[in-house]
């Protein structure tokens, strides 16, 4: 029998402990109780409470205490204004709790209750004052505390073990050369060691960092320092447009269970922010070039500035159409999970196709629920799985299909970028073949515009001119719901800049070879 190793016994010694991986969340941390600031308390703690409070309870809920939590909710929302939510929390301290959710009022923002100036909450903004914090102890419900629990959720304790790791890893930086294992950290590589031959031999299919020796290779961008140059210029934040200012007064204070996340790519300001700064040249190849043609372009948005406070981020994902993707922190710091296609994320539903993704839990929640946990069993089990964290000015790389989720440790400024490298081509093609109903993007009255233009310099068939024009919007086609002839579009393209799809070679010169009235019948394996 061969002698075991102590990374082996210790391997073996850690389920009986219950802490599968020395990154595991204790639980202790999955089960932290925070006080709520109307003294809010978990529903179980009510079979503790005694009959008096339940009895003050039901006083204070009158008929409604023979409705579920979220029916009263439902009913609340329903109010279309400040002054009737407020009438409503003067009924007794049960209202008063149920119509200070921050969620009714955000809704009611949404709806048209603007305002100027970020006071720390949503409800005391649409109220443009402080609110005194009125003493709400007999209420009992996780409908209302949890969501304010996981807004107070310490990533900096719950990830500890990460952090620290990471931090000691921080300056182990290797040659891309290098023989580098699959492990669950990321490695971060010297920029000026990758290639473009070994990136599309080794690197393609995995996660890595580039770090690059010149301490100014990147912007150094904050928010604050973004506030400064551009005030009052309006960037996207979600749902919501609002002028980088208010942005960043959110930021700084805010009790969201999910804090707004600003992407941005076609601001005014961003138009002038791509100019400052030059992306990894490995990553600078890209078959989405070809949809710039006779100075008109249609190729789907790709550049983002993402700004966001701490505990902001994005569940779950896959990037748009199969493209690979980098990702540059400038200031804070990004913590990373990812996991190859083909393992579906614990915590994650999808169907067959993955044209309907659910990620039914907040980040939070999804950590504090036993899901993080889960997924390091994952990485156990199939040894592809990439955790790290990206620190300022380092460079991640995502590659084409790969699941990945972010949480921003601190108030995080980013750029970002999807791009197809030409190793990804026949993969991206295929995509947009067989999954057309997924193709996001890309915006019709662009599309159509680029497609006359090349129409009428002779490069391709009208037919493609009335497929394309049968949609007015120029929303983008994932929103729409509709369907575009990307797929052609993308093969003709290619042709006309030299490059041929393997498995659809000489498909075009027969099908034009057909005589007039030809159509598109691209589904040729």
């Amino acid at each position: 029998m061969p002698e075991q190793t102590k990374e082996s016994r210790k391997r073996q010694k850690t389920p009986k402990t219950g802490l599968f991986h020395p990154y595991a969340i204790p639980p202790s941390l999955s089960l932290q109780v925070v006080s709520h600031p109307l003294k809010i308390r978990p529903a179980g703690n009510l079979l503790l409470a005694g009959k008096e409070t339940e009895e003050k309870l039901h006083m204070s809920m009158g008929d409604f205490y023979r409705f579920p939590e979220q029916l009263i909710m439902d009913i609340l929302g329903h109010l279309d204004s400040a002054a009737d939510l407020g009438r409503v929390m003067r009924v007794s301290r049960f209202f008063y709790a149920f119509a200070s959710s921050d969620e009714l009022w955000k809704q009611l923002y949404l709806r048209g209750e603007r305002f100027d100036t970020w006071q720390g909450s949503w409800k005391e903004s649409v109220l443009r004052r402080k609110q005194s914090a009125i003493d709400c102890s007999i209420v009992h419900s996780d409908l209302l505390f949890v969501p304010y629990q996981n807004s107070q959720v310490d990533y900096s304790k719950v990830f500890e073990s990460i952090i620290i790791t990471e931090n000691k890893r921080r300056h182990q930086v290797r040659p891309a050369s290098a023989n580098i294992p699959y492990d669950l950290s990321i490695p971060r590589l010297d920029e000026s060691t990758m290639t473009a031959s070994l990136f599309s031999s080794r690197f393609h299919d995995r996660p890595f960092i580039l770090k690059s020796a010149d301490a100014a290779r990147w912007p150094a961008w904050t928010i604050d320092t973004l506030t400064a140059r551009f005030p009052d210029t309006v960037f996207r934040q979600e749902y919501v447009q609002w002028p980088l200012r208010l942005y960043a007064e959110y930021c700084a204070i805010n009790q969201d269970e999910s804090p707004l996340y600003l992407f941005d790519c076609n601001s005014d300001a961003m138009k002038q922010l791509k100019t400052e700064f030059v992306r990894p040249g490995v990553f600078c190849e890209d078959m989405f070039d070809v949809f710039t043609r006779h100075g008109c372009s249609c190729r789907p948005d790709h550049t983002w500035l993402i700004v966001g406070p701490h505990r902001s981020g994005s569940t779950f994902h896959k990037d748009p159409n199969n493209t690979s993707a980098w990702n540059t922190v400038l200031d804070g710091s990004k913590l990373w999970i990812m996991l190859p296609p083909d393992v579906t994320p614990p915590g994650v539903h999808t169907n067959e196709d993955e044209s309907e993704v659910t990620s039914p839990l907040g980040l939070a929640e999804w950590v504090l629920s036993g899901f993080f946990n889960d997924t390091l069993k994952v990485a156990r089990t199939e040894h592809r799985c990439a955790i790290g964290i990206t620190f300022p000015g380092e460079c991640l790389h995502v590659p084409a299909g790969w699941w990945h989720m972010v949480i921003n440790l601190e108030d995080t400024v980013a750029l970002t970028a999807n791009f197809v490298p030409e190793c990804k081509l026949e993969e991206v093609a295929r995509f947009f073949r067989k999954k057309q109903d997924q193709i996001s993007g890309f915006h019709p009255a662009t599309v159509l515009e680029f497609v006359n233009r090349c129409v009428a310099a002779g490069e391709m068939d009208a037919v493609l001119l009335q497929k394309v024009g049968e949609v007015e919007s120029n929303d983008d086609i994932g929103e729409l719901d509709v369907q575009l002839p990307i797929y052609e579009i993308f093969e003709r393209l290619l042709q006309l800049n030299g490059k041929q799809l393997k498995q659809h070679k000489n498909v075009w010169k027969s099908l034009t070879q057909q005589g007039p009235g030809f159509k598109f019948a691209m589904d040729v394996e």
